[in-house]
């Protein structure tokens, strides 16, 4: 039995239309990183008010270096206190204004630049904090053979729900709260042997890592896991028969399909939560196989369960 243990993770910060809008007419690492990405999220978000907080948290030094930060969701009735630490090497007289670019910038934006190392953010301890990297799923979509710079050219559901949701008045270059999630998927093959039913052939695909699959495969599948799990609104094809399908590992030699998402961020849909964390323990789990089964494990479940209970029954 061959379990394709998958993981998605994201090629940048997640971005809202507008800065993504922006990015992909100019030839730089960001949209090169977007580039990248072999599946993509739209989702949905209140947008993040940013204010600039007059005291640091209590321990914290004072520091030139140091912006701290009030994020609220108005809507939602949360708030959380955070304080972004710049790096010491910017000029002092570079200061103030990179500090009024980052009260504009969009919440996803600090996030974005403290991951890739300019700077450090840090939250205060608060029970809202979820509530800041969750995300409603609207749209799941592959762009394996077409760049995610150029998908967008003319996205009939993007389109519609621009319209729909009311996010915006005129253009959908303003929009907000649209956020557009990149990822990439990559994974690693777990496969589990009986030494009396497994066939020779199988062996020897485990031995020289020679399976008929790659990453095309995984993120067409992908897809179809993320649209038949969570039913996003705009996806007009359902893959109402997932697993099945002929592009992506039902035809191969894969028997189980798991994915996770590697990222700390909450993708929400209308039967629940699928959580997201770099430790795959903590994470949600989309699995599907070759029978026809599928299902979304809670984090902590165990996902594999079924089939080692299959190959070595008590």
């Amino acid at each position: 039995m061959h379990i394709v243990d998958s993981y998605l993770e994201l090629t940048t910060a997640p971005m809202t239309i507008r800065k993504f809008n922006e990015m992909i007419k100019e030839e730089n690492c960001v949209r090169s990183a977007l580039n990248l990405a072999s599946l993509y999220v739209i989702a949905k978000r209140e947008v993040p008010h940013i204010s600039l907080l007059e005291n640091l948290p209590k321990g914290v030094d004072n520091n030139d270096y140091i912006l701290p930060m009030r994020i609220e969701l108005k809507e939602e009735g949360a708030v959380i206190h955070a304080y972004y630490e710049l790096p010491d090497s910017i000029e002092r007289d570079a200061l103030s204004q990179l500090k009024k670019s980052m009260l504009d910038s969009d919440f996803e934006e600090i996030i974005g630049c403290a991951n890739v190392g300019l700077g450090t953010v840090i939250f205060e301890p608060s029970e809202d904090i979820s509530k800041f990297f969750t995300y409603e799923v609207m749209y799941v979509g592959q762009c394996v053979g077409e760049p995610l710079s150029k998908r967008f050219k003319a996205h009939h559901a993007l389109q519609d729900m621009l319209i729909e949701e009311r996010v915006i008045s005129v253009g959908y270059q303003n929009a907000d709260e649209l956020i557009i999630l990149p990822f990439r998927s990559d994974g690693k093959i777990c496969s589990i042997l009986d030494p009396y039913k497994s066939k020779v052939d199988d062996y020897i695909k485990v031995f020289t890592n020679d399976f008929s699959f790659g990453t095309k495969e995984l993120a067409l599948d992908a897809e179809k896991a993320l649209v038949h799990g969570m039913n996003p609104k705009y996806n007009k094809t359902k893959f109402l028969n997932y697993p099945k399908s002929d592009d992506g590992l039902y035809k191969t030699e894969a028997d189980v399909y798991s994915y996770y998402i590697a990222e700390y961020l909450i993708l929400k849909y209308a039967e629940g939560m699928v959580y997201g964390c770099s430790d795959p323990i903590y994470a949600s789990r989309i699995v599907g196989d070759k029978e026809g089964f599928t299902k979304i494990y809670s984090p902590g479940e165990d996902a594999i369960k079924r089939y080692t209970d299959k190959m070595f029954p008590h």
